[in-house]
């Protein structure tokens, strides 16, 4: 799993050290479990991640989409218990409702 620590500086490498060293790289991405980011000019060009961090990366999106999803039916469900829902069939109905 991820875990929310805080970081200093992300890693960074050039776009020649890839060429020279992507084994060594490759296996640091293995290992730190934090994305490795490639720069060409001083520049963000892409991050090499291990398909464990990627996969966590995934399931961390999933698990917040599906918590907002069923926050979101909690509260719509809550709403129309109160009462604080109207049935519209028009247009008209919504501005005639002032």
């Amino acid at each position: 799993m991820i875990k929310d620590t805080p970081k200093m500086l992300p890693k960074m490498v050039s776009s020649k050290d890839i060429q020279v060293s992507y084994k060594r790289i490759f296996e640091e991405a293995l290992t730190v479990n934090e994305p490795i980011f490639v720069m060409k000019n001083n520049s963000p060009q892409v991050a090499i991640v291990s398909v464990n961090y990627l996969q966590d990366l995934k399931d961390r999106i999933a698990a917040y989409e599906e918590k907002e999803a069923l926050d979101t039916l909690s509260s719509y469900e809550e709403d129309v218990e109160k009462g604080r829902l109207v049935s519209l069939n028009s247009l008209g109905d919504l501005l005639d409702g002032d």
